[in-house]
């Protein structure tokens, strides 16, 4: 995956509750993952983790999921593992995914998406 990636903090909630937004942007002609392999469930998904970096930061994933471009929400958040999204369908050829989090605490966190077909790259950020 040839990828230009940036990382938002779109929103603080309250005094330690924030949105965090990443967006992963294949570059290359390959989408990340086929259509035929998410339909088969052929190989794995990709995957996007939000793990906390800094050892004196407290940072808790409460939620997280892929944004729906037409909503710009999270229509199905993952609650038992939001640290750890699967992307089923992958990232298209010249496409974009964005992941948005709800997290709880501060310090520096690390976002990387690793794609069988398209690597890995990888964010970092702290939240404050």
């Amino acid at each position: 995956m040839h990828s230009h990636e940036h990382l938002v903090v779109l929103h603080r909630w309250l005094v330690d509750l924030f949105e965090v937004e990443a967006v992963f942007r294949n570059d290359g002609m390959m989408p990340t993952r086929t259509q035929r392999s998410a339909d088969k469930k052929l190989g794995s998904p990709d995957r996007a983790k939000l793990v906390a970096t800094d050892p004196g930061g407290a940072i808790t994933v409460l939620s997280g999921g892929p944004v729906d471009p037409s909503t710009n929400r999270v229509l199905v958040p993952e609650i038992k593992r939001p640290a750890d999204l699967r992307v089923m369908n992958g990232i298209d050829g010249n496409g974009a995914v964005r992941l948005r989090w709800l997290v709880r605490g501060s310090g520096r966190v690390t976002i990387t998406y690793r794609a069988d077909k398209g690597g890995t790259a990888t964010l970092e950020c702290g939240i404050e």
